[in-house]
């Protein structure tokens, strides 16, 4: 991904190289830490010792203070965004990708590197860098999205129930464009699901629980008014 992620942005691309190796050792990390303390912090929790519920371990509240703490200064320290964003210029169609769907808001394609029976990815056309950047009036965009992810997904697999696909980003996005992780269940492994279920993954957001967040901000917002 760091390579591919590199020769898609052309100039500066060691220095984006660089980053996404510095990416993957942070990932790599949290994955390591959340696979030897997830089973033991599970069992305290159902012992009734840990003080929290399992999907608590990674809140949201803590996978913002990561990407705050780790990859936003990361990438402004190495003059991120790098020139031609690889998603960007999907979207534009100026790569070999094969693009599954675009409507002029979102573009859907597979995933370089599926984790699932089928993974897509939804990106918008506008260019957010990641999930943190949503605003309340992003709403709709998130709406349209699902609904996008969700139809192609099960164009593509005939049967396919909307309960069978998980919807939700990374809160440390490899790429730097804001794209909805589309995967229809089961997923392809332990690896997957460290990355991927949000019971176990410290970087994996439902799509859900982004909306919520928003509506939270927007009703919050209308009150202080």
């Amino acid at each position: 991904c760091p390579l591919a992620f590199s020769k898609a942005m052309g100039e500066g691309s060691l220095s984006c190289l660089f980053l996404g190796v510095m990416e993957v050792a942070v990932h790599t990390t949290l994955f390591a830490v959340s696979a030897l303390c997830s089973p033991v912090i599970r069992c305290c929790c159902g012992l009734g010792l840990g003080g929290c519920s399992p999907p608590e371990l990674f809140s949201l509240r803590h996978k913002r203070w990561l990407y705050e703490l780790v990859l936003r200064p990361l990438r402004a320290a190495w003059g991120l965004p790098c020139a031609g964003c690889v998603f960007c210029r999907i979207a534009a169609g100026e790569t070999a990708t094969v693009v599954l769907h675009n409507d002029g808001t979102a573009v859907v394609f597979d995933d370089i590197r599926p984790m699932a029976v089928r993974h897509l990815q939804v990106v918008p056309v506008r260019h957010i860098p990641s999930m943190w950047e949503l605003t309340p009036p992003d709403l709709p965009l998130l709406q349209h999205m699902r609904e996008v992810g969700l139809r192609v997904a099960c164009r593509l697999l005939p049967g396919v129930e909307p309960s069978q696909v998980r919807l939700g980003f990374h809160s440390l996005p490899s790429v730097p464009h804001l794209h909805l992780h589309c995967l229809v269940l089961p997923l392809a492994g332990p690896t997957s699901a460290l990355k991927h279920d949000p019971r176990v993954s410290p970087i994996f957001v439902p799509l859900e629980e982004v909306v919520q967040d928003l509506e939270h901000r927007e009703i919050a917002l209308r009150q202080s008014y």
